[in-house]
Protein backbone atom coordinates (compact mmCIF):
# COMPACT_ATOMS: atom_id res chain seq x y z
CA UNK A 1 0.00 0.00 0.00
CA UNK A 2 1.06 3.10 -0.71
CA UNK A 3 1.27 6.37 0.88
CA UNK A 4 0.77 10.03 -0.41
CA UNK A 5 3.65 11.48 2.36
CA UNK A 6 6.05 8.22 2.09
CA UNK A 7 6.37 8.69 -1.94
CA UNK A 8 6.47 12.77 -1.35
CA UNK A 9 9.44 11.98 1.02
CA UNK A 10 11.14 9.73 -1.40
CA UNK A 11 10.57 12.23 -4.42
CA UNK A 12 11.94 14.99 -1.92
CA UNK A 13 15.07 13.02 -1.02
CA UNK A 14 15.52 10.28 -3.46
CA UNK A 15 13.48 11.82 -6.49
CA UNK A 16 16.83 13.03 -8.53
CA UNK A 17 16.83 9.32 -9.24
CA UNK A 18 13.03 8.82 -9.60
CA UNK A 19 13.04 6.48 -6.55
CA UNK A 20 9.26 7.85 -5.86
CA UNK A 21 8.42 7.02 -9.25
CA UNK A 22 9.22 3.28 -8.89
CA UNK A 23 7.27 3.30 -5.17
CA UNK A 24 3.84 4.73 -7.06
CA UNK A 25 3.93 1.58 -10.00
CA UNK A 26 5.41 4.08 -12.48
CA UNK A 27 8.47 2.60 -14.05
CA UNK A 28 8.51 3.96 -17.25
CA UNK A 29 9.54 6.95 -15.37
CA UNK A 30 11.33 6.11 -12.56
CA UNK A 31 13.10 4.71 -15.85
CA UNK A 32 13.17 8.61 -17.48
CA UNK A 33 14.07 10.47 -14.61
CA UNK A 34 17.54 8.02 -14.56
CA UNK A 35 18.52 8.76 -17.90
CA UNK A 36 17.93 12.38 -17.08
CA UNK A 37 19.74 12.50 -14.10
CA UNK A 38 22.82 10.83 -16.17
CA UNK A 39 22.43 12.82 -19.33
CA UNK A 40 21.90 16.35 -17.44
CA UNK A 41 23.90 15.66 -14.27
CA UNK A 42 20.74 15.94 -12.00
CA UNK A 43 19.42 19.21 -13.44
CA UNK A 44 16.42 17.98 -15.20
CA UNK A 45 15.25 15.32 -12.97
CA UNK A 46 16.01 17.56 -9.70
CA UNK A 47 13.60 20.23 -10.94
CA UNK A 48 10.97 17.59 -11.73
CA UNK A 49 11.32 16.07 -8.52
CA UNK A 50 11.16 19.12 -6.89
CA UNK A 51 7.71 20.14 -7.93
CA UNK A 52 6.29 16.47 -7.93
CA UNK A 53 7.60 16.55 -3.97
CA UNK A 54 5.28 19.77 -3.72
CA UNK A 55 2.19 18.19 -5.75
CA UNK A 56 2.28 15.11 -3.69
CA UNK A 57 2.99 16.87 -0.17
CA UNK A 58 0.37 19.95 -0.67
CA UNK A 59 -1.74 19.74 -3.86
CA UNK A 60 -3.21 16.14 -3.77
CA UNK A 61 -5.56 14.97 -1.60
CA UNK A 62 -5.52 11.50 -0.32
CA UNK A 63 -8.59 11.12 -1.92
CA UNK A 64 -6.83 12.22 -5.42
CA UNK A 65 -3.86 9.78 -4.69
CA UNK A 66 -5.79 7.09 -4.05
CA UNK A 67 -7.76 7.35 -7.13
CA UNK A 68 -5.03 8.08 -9.11
CA UNK A 69 -2.69 5.50 -8.12
CA UNK A 70 -5.41 2.74 -7.28
CA UNK A 71 -4.07 2.50 -3.32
Amino acid sequence: MSSRIIAALLAFFLGTFGVHKFYLGDTKWGIIYIVATVLTFGLLSGLASLWDTIKLAFLTSDEDFAQAYGK
